[in-house]
């Protein structure tokens, strides 16, 4: 495994910072077509280096880093009072996932529970 950086570590800070952006503030995840090269479009570089920087800078995959802000929204949703009406499906689709087979997979991974489980107990 190359853990030689692929640019700059001032570069590297720069992209890591645009990362968090899109993701924390633009809620790029809530995309369903969301892929690796889409993202490195977006932050206007290659994603090879964006895919060395999420794997060793961030330490994780491309695909737990979005399930991860996926299912960090889709908890957020099932607790709160306002999303009361709201079906799980529909909560986790506005999130971003596309299937509900992948969605309560991925889910239950991350949590250790089902979402209706979760909802039920309040998150805790």
């Amino acid at each position: 495994l190359n853990n030689k950086p692929p640019l700059p570590d001032e570069r590297v800070e720069e992209i890591i910072k645009s990362l968090v952006y899109v993701f924390e503030v633009e809620k790029i995840y809530r995309n369903d077509a969301l892929t690796l090269n889409v993202l490195a479009d977006r932050l206007t570089i290659p994603s090879h280096q964006l895919s060395w920087i999420i794997n060793n800078r961030i330490g994780k995959t491309f695909s737990t880093l979005l399930n991860h802000y996926r299912v960090e929204e889709v908890k957020k949703g099932l607790v709160d009072p306002l999303n009361s009406n709201q079906s799980i499906l529909e909560i986790a689709f506005n999130a971003g996932f596309n299937t509900k087979s992948s969605f309560n997979k991925t889910f239950k991974n991350f949590t250790g529970k089902t979402p209706r489980d979760y909802r039920s107990g309040n998150g805790s």
